[in-house]
């Protein structure tokens, strides 16, 4: 298979157009808006005497169906697409004015609709249509298996993992994990994270475990995050990060988002990774946020470093200088020691674990909901809770040091958490699972007769699990 890109309108989009040695091809998302673009990609088509058999639209956004109307009438060409999608059409015009310009051509109807698992056959090569909704509802990626291709559209973009922030756009994560992200600095960014910019969108039940999310300036401030750099109409939910995120003096950092503007919001999140900025803003949820925006039933336990204002460290959030108002900052804390953020409350070692357990666990006696919608047990990379009785539970201070705690269950099991070592007593040999605070399972051992100690973990808050019924929520510095 053969393939030509052209880029194409204000916007801008790319267009191809596949063939093989039959000469038959198919065009997708024909985005030509003005003349010499139409007459460019006829062109083409004509002096390589391709016989074009399909015209594809990966999604129906405004952008990638400027030339339906110029392929159907040069070509006799209707477009095949989603039916989810169908709706688009019918808004271009007024999306057209949205953005200041008229459409020169009425959009034209859809030909065929596709659905997930459709196969498209030109010549000797065949295409898979696999239903992606998340951009938009119908979006469709098209993937050649022999030639180990695949055409996206907005799903993926370079940098970063696309748009899911237009209406009727979502990216639900479905309580899965994404390990190790790598997001470098790209020339002419300025949003870096796994979404580079959120808006009016909702990224839900999403886990960044581990990685880096670096940026650079680049004319102007940029805005870096693990979830998205910036946010702004949009809501992060149900997320939490352990990734390493940084940037410059000139840029806003958060563990979760750079920015957040325009009435957005996080909740029901939390970030256990470092954040830094050598002098820009910089906090464990978010970099900058406005006046606005809300961040509610969160927490950072991440280092951060940063802080234009003052040059001290900030936690959770941080305003630009000149905002007059406070944003809505609801039942939120850090770790002391984290940063100095002013406008999340800072708790000791003991209150952070007493408090951050008391409010992201179910308690089975009392039927409150757990804040991430975590379901019991679950195997593999899934948000979970384990599930215990907290009344056959008992939690005293070791010592006078507050990172230590001891849980007694049953009068025969001791766990002890202590310089960052999980210390392990138990009668009998059985089974320990380790489990972070998101419900992810990090180790599991079995123990023999007498004292074990787990080492290796990072700082974080665990759950230790025992055979016995053995239950324990521990902090590790």
């Amino acid at each position: 298979m053969k393939i030509k890109r052209f880029e194409f309108n204000m916007f801008p989009v790319n267009c191809y157009v596949l063939w093989d040695d039959t000469k038959e091809a198919v065009v997708i998302d024909p985005g030509c808006f003005y003349e010499e673009e139409k007459q460019a990609l006829k062109k083409f088509i004509l002096t390589n005497e391709l016989n074009v058999k399909h015209l594809l639209n990966t999604h129906l956004h405004l952008d990638h169906i400027f030339g339906n109307p110029f392929m159907l009438k040069e070509f006799g060409l209707s477009a095949e697409a989603n039916k989810a999608d169908e709706f688009w059409i019918d808004e271009a015009p007024k999306q057209s004015r949205m953005f200041g310009f008229q459409l020169q051509e009425k959009p034209v109807p859809l030909g065929k609709y596709l659905h997930d698992g459709d196969i498209i056959t030109f010549g000797h090569t065949k295409l898979e249509a696999i239903h992606v909704p998340g951009h938009s509802p119908g979006s469709l990626v098209y993937y050649c298996k022999e030639d180990n291709c695949m055409f996206s559209g907005d799903v993926l973009f370079q940098g970063s993992i696309g748009r899911a922030d237009l209406s009727g756009g979502y990216f639900d994560g479905q309580g899965h994990v994404i390990k190790g992200l790598n997001v470098q600095p790209i020339d002419g960014r300025q949003s870096y994270g796994l979404f580079g910019y959120v808006a009016w969108g909702v990224v839900k039940n999403l886990g960044i475990v581990g990685g880096t999310v670096t940026s650079k300036a680049d004319d102007g401030q940029e805005y870096t995050g693990a979830i998205s750099g910036m946010l702004s109409y949009g809501r992060i939910e149900n997320c939490f990060s352990t990734a390493t995120v940084s940037g410059t003096a000139e840029g806003s950092i958060g563990g979760l988002t750079g920015g957040m503007r325009k009435i957005s919001s996080v909740s029901n999140s939390y970030n256990a990774g470092t954040v830094i900025n050598p002098a820009g803003m910089a906090g464990g949820i978010t970099g900058y946020i406005g006046s606005d925006a809300s961040v509610y039933n969160c927490y950072n336990m991440g280092k951060v470093t940063g802080g234009a204002i003052s040059g001290d460290d900030y936690s959770e959030s941080t305003l630009r200088s000149g905002e007059e108002e406070l944003p809505s900052i609801i039942d939120c804390y850090y770790l002391e020691g984290a940063g100095s953020g002013t406008l999340a409350k800072a708790l000791s070692a003991s209150d952070f674990v007493t408090t951050i357990n008391e409010k992201l666990f179910t308690d089975p006696n009392n039927g409150e909901d757990f804040p991430w919608d975590g379901k019991a047990n679950l195997a593999g990379d899934r948000l979970s809770v384990p599930t215990f009785d907290s009344s056959s539970v008992v939690e005293v201070p070791l010592d006078d040091d507050p990172t230590a705690t001891e849980t007694i269950a049953k009068g025969e099991s001791h766990i002890q958490a202590i310089d960052g070592r999980i210390c392990i007593t138990t009668s009998e040999p059985m089974k320990v699972r380790v489990v972070n605070i998101a419900g992810q399972t990090v180790r599991t051992v079995s123990l023999s007769d007498g004292y074990s100690e787990m080492t290796g973990l990072a700082e974080g808050v665990y759950i230790v699990v025992l055979e016995d019924g053995t239950c324990v929520k521990v902090l590790l510095r």
